[in-house]
């Protein structure tokens, strides 16, 4: 459920800082920073987490319109919820609060400043585990 938010931005750039306080609010939980997608051999797996989209190696690779579409109508396929929620909290209980047109505006800003910090991990070539 997009709740009504534009697919393309319309506004002002979002406030990275901003950002960055409704990512580890709503976000961080299901895409931790350090840990990878729960496939790897030997995980635990958490169904709900999905691995990091705060690298830089994968910021690269995708476009500002990309994460805003994602956050807006969510990851249906993966159980990322759009911008109505409801999130997963930091403390693992549910967030029901939505997010708002600048809220996503900000988590773009947030995850765009991302691009060009050093990796969470080490750089692998294609086919290594």
């Amino acid at each position: 459920d997009s709740r009504g938010i534009a697919w393309r931005p319309t506004g002002a750039a979002g406030d990275l800082d901003r950002g960055a306080t409704i990512f580890a609010a709503k976000c961080a939980a299901c895409h931790p920073a350090e840990q990878v997608a729960p496939t790897q051999k030997g995980m635990a797996i958490d169904e709900l987490v999905a691995g990091s989209v705060t690298d830089p190696f994968y910021l690269r690779l995708v476009s500002d319109q990309h994460l805003r579409s994602n956050i807006v109508f969510g990851r249906k396929d993966l159980g990322m919820p759009g911008a109505a929620g409801p999130f997963r909290g930091p403390d693992g209980g549910e967030v029901t609060t939505p997010l708002e047109a600048a809220d996503v505006a900000d988590l773009v800003a947030f995850l765009a400043s991302k691009r060009n910090t050093w990796p969470s991990g080490p750089e692998v070539e294609d086919g290594e585990p």
